[in-house]
């Protein structure tokens, strides 16, 4: 199962996923199809979505992670963390 281009445009609040996140989402949901299955790993994909979507929405919901990377925030999404930056426009 591979992610595709997980991005949000439109007239709403926006997200873009970096090459090497997606690379991660993809490896992930490879994993997650083989441990648990087809339809986990379709709710799993989805929550995703959702929790980039609210980030992208509320983007400081997220904690420093300023010790991971400069400027970046860390959000919890069941067992990963989510690492990102914002840019306000």
């Amino acid at each position: 199962m591979k992610s595709g281009r997980l991005c949000k445009y439109g007239t709403g609040p926006m997200y873009e996923l970096s090459e090497a996140a997606e690379a991660d989402i993809d490896a992930l949901l490879e994993h997650s199809v083989t441990q648990f299955g087809l339809e986990q790993t379709e709710h799993y994909y989805e929550s995703l979505r959702h929790c980039l979507e609210l980030l992208a929405e509320n983007p400081r919901l997220g904690a420093s992670a300023e010790d991971i990377r400069p400027n970046y925030l860390r959000f919890p999404h069941k067992s990963p963390v989510v690492f990102y930056c914002f840019i306000e426009k």
